[in-house]
């Protein structure tokens, strides 16, 4: 099975769809791609909680 047919059958099985991007961006000055993990699916079927879980290219910059 290549990687396309298997993130295919993952995707399909996941019964709610990750937030859109546009959401999920923080806008923190001197951040790099700041995004929130809140609502993505997690394996037991739960959903991650906004603000919880974060992600980002540097933290090295932010100001505030």
């Amino acid at each position: 099975m290549s990687y396309f047919q298997s993130n295919a059958a993952r995707m399909s099985a996941m019964t709610t769809l990750p937030p859109r991007t546009s959401d999920r961006f923080i806008d923190i000055d001197g951040s790099i791609n700041l995004r929130d993990f809140g609502g993505y699916p997690t394996k037991d079927g739960e959903t991650v909680k906004r603000g919880l879980l974060f992600r980002c290219g540097a933290l090295t910059g932010i100001s505030e």
